[in-house]
Parts: C-alpha cells; structure tokens; sequence
C-alpha cells in the first residue's frame, strides 16, 4: 500500500497528465514533476518521456497500449496537473480503477506540493 508520507523508491509511480494542445509545455512540466518526485525518493515512469514523438506509432490507441502494459505493473497512478483535460488520462484512470491501481494527486506525494 502506499503512503503517499512516506516515500519508497520500492513503489513504482507512474504519471498521468496531458501530452498533446500545449505538448512542449505539457511534457517539461510532467518531466519537472517526475524530478520532484524522484527527488522525494519514488520510483516514477513518466510516459511523457516514453512516448512523445516516436515514429511509426499510430496515434493515441497504440501509445496506450503500451502504457498500459507499464501501468499494470505500477504501484499508483498519480495524477498531473490539468490531467482532467487528457483523454488519454481519462482513460489511464479507468484502467488504473478497474485493476484496483491507488490514484493519487501528485501534490499528496511532495512536501509542500512543491514543482
């Protein structure tokens, strides 16, 4: 289980947020954040460094189908700012809430909620 106190880098984080409208603002703030927590002492995947502009993926479907192969094996999601503006998020959330995936908000897991 995770407390979102007490940091553990045995308890994979994986990211939630928007990529696509603003994507070089959406993908530096979601890599700020990763920082941070990492800094705080998770594990984090952040997708937003996995899959931005890959060739030869074929839109949002085949991006998520590999997300979700990662997110099954993660601890919690944790959601980005704005994440309620992604599709892909939304979509991240129904995975992670039919697996039972803890959902966090990422100001729950940095003092402060700095970044």
């Amino acid at each position: 289980m995770i407390d979102p106190l007490r940091p553990s880098n045995r308890h994979l984080l994986y990211t939630a947020g928007p990529i696509r409208g603003d994507q070089d603002r959406n993908v530096e703030r979601a890599r700020n954040l990763a920082i941070e927590l990492r800094t705080a002492g998770w594990s984090v995947f952040c997708p937003h460094l996995n899959s931005v502009d890959i060739p030869g993926i074929g839109g949002l479907d085949a991006y998520l189908a590999e997300d979700f192969e990662v997110l099954a094996r993660c601890d919690a999601l944790v959601l980005l700012p704005n994440w309620q503006k992604s599709e892909g998020s939304l979509r991240e959330i129904e995975f992670a809430s039919m697996r039972g995936i803890p959902i966090l908000d990422w100001r729950a897991l940095l003092p402060d909620g700095r970044a």
